[in-house]
């Protein structure tokens, strides 16, 4: 029996040029399983970890970083490959961390874009509850649409960006309430009035009423009754994301960070 305070043995050291990722061909997907092709020649390989660090700022959500510990696999074509999962949209620099059966580990990265997937998603929404906005010509006269989508075999939310959704804005004529950047998804409320806007992505389509009042901390929204006779109506599809229950973000391991 070995001693209570024995050594586990002796500290893996670094070694540099030992680990390579061959730039992908193509942007990676996000809800997808990705191929990261690594080369390290003939060495045995004991253990693999990843981790992600987001190279933007986009307001939260579940834009956080993922830590991963893949299994490295044989392709048909020859090249060693592990599968990884980005977190969410936008450049990533993913980092490759790989202890050696000599003792040794290295460390290689790449930084890369995740865009959405090319399937279309199981559902689709604008945010988590009734699609009203309201702003106010003072402390509260900007704010901002994006989306969450569900995907098959993936169990957590994707924050889905302007830029890769389509819009319609629709106002009483003669009139414009706001102003909406299409590119990042800000609204700017200009003068009292009604606005309704329609967001298309992956074969779903939802409408939002956005509210340009004296005072937004007052509440009493409408549903935009000036644009659409009788307002917008919505049922629960519309809004929830219920698929099942679960974590709220993506599960984090832990990885080798020396």
């Amino acid at each position: 029996m070995a001693a209570q305070n024995e050594p586990a043995g002796p500290i893996p050291t670094r070694v540099d040029g030992r680990l390579e990722i061959v730039k992908p061909a193509a942007e990676w997907q996000v809800a997808t399983a990705n191929d990261v092709v690594l080369k390290f020649g003939n060495y045995g390989v004991k253990h693999v970890a990843v981790n992600w660090n987001p190279m933007f700022s986009n307001g939260g959500g579940w834009d956080r970083s993922q830590d991963e510990e893949p299994k490295i696999t044989q392709r048909p074509d020859g090249q060693t490959v592990i599968i990884v999962h980005p977190p969410t949209l936008g450049k990533y620099k993913l980092r490759v961390i790989v202890d050696f059966d000599d003792n040794k580990f290295a460390i290689a990265s790449t930084e890369e874009n995740v865009r959405v997937p090319d399937r279309n998603p199981e559902k689709f929404v604008l945010r988590n509850g009734p699609p009203i906005f309201g702003l106010d010509l003072d402390a509260f006269s900007k704010g901002h649409v994006s989306g969450l989508a569900l995907y098959s075999d993936y169990d957590f939310p994707v924050r889905i960006d302007a830029a890769s959704m389509q819009f319609t804005l629709q106002t009483v004529p003669g009139q414009s309430p706001v102003d909406f950047d299409p590119k990042t998804g800000e609204i700017i409320a200009r003068s009292l009035g009604q606005a309704v806007l329609t967001v298309q992505f992956g074969g779903f389509e939802r409408k939002a009423c956005i509210n340009v009042v004296q005072n937004a901390r007052g509440g009493g929204y409408s549903t935009c009754p000036d644009v659409v006779p009788g307002g917008l109506k919505w049922t629960s599809d519309d809004w929830q994301l219920s698929r099942v229950p679960g974590p709220t973000e993506p599960p984090r391991v832990r990885a080798r960070t020396q």
